[in-house]
């Protein structure tokens, strides 16, 4: 799809492009900035499906058995992808292990300046919040393991 140079905010001929498809008819900068925003994470997140899905595949078929751990676990996102899969697998052999602090980020260690998103408190999904998140009506909820702390 092409889209008129002028309404391109990234420069002259990237609306050409086959991998360009977002919306940038936005009226200003503030909708423009949330339809990235909300294609980011669309893209992401089918990026990330596509993976476990593989993953998936490729562990089941070639045999290969284990248990699932995810280091930083806020909303439950990836994890509940790697949950799906595995029900949709069959594994009922996997045991799923969730490494977060479940508060959040901690205070910067050096007092320094920080990204609004890294700052002490953010990202915080509480255990009980990641627990419900996680429930599946498939999945024995003693296969799901949190382990609080920072890694």
């Amino acid at each position: 799809m092409n889209y008129p140079v002028e309404s391109c905010p990234i420069g002259e001929g990237v609306s050409q492009e086959p991998w360009f498809a977002a919306d940038f008819q936005a009226a200003n900068a503030g909708e423009l900035r949330e339809a990235l925003i909300r294609r980011n994470q669309r893209r992401r997140h089918s990026d990330k499906f596509e993976f476990f899905r593989r993953a998936f595949d490729f562990i089941t078929d070639n045999e290969i058995f284990g248990d699932y751990l995810e280091f930083g676990c806020h909303r439950a996102r990836t994890f509940r992808m790697a949950i799906n899969e595995a029900l949709f697998h069959q594994r009922s052999d996997m045991l799923f292990y969730a490494f977060d602090s479940f508060s959040g980020m901690p205070p910067s260690p050096n007092g320094g300046p920080v990204l609004e998103r890294w700052s002490a408190g953010n990202l915080a999904t509480s255990k009980e919040n990641f627990l419900s998140l996680v429930a599946h009506p498939a999945l024995d909820p003693k296969r799901v393991k949190t382990i609080p702390g920072y890694y």
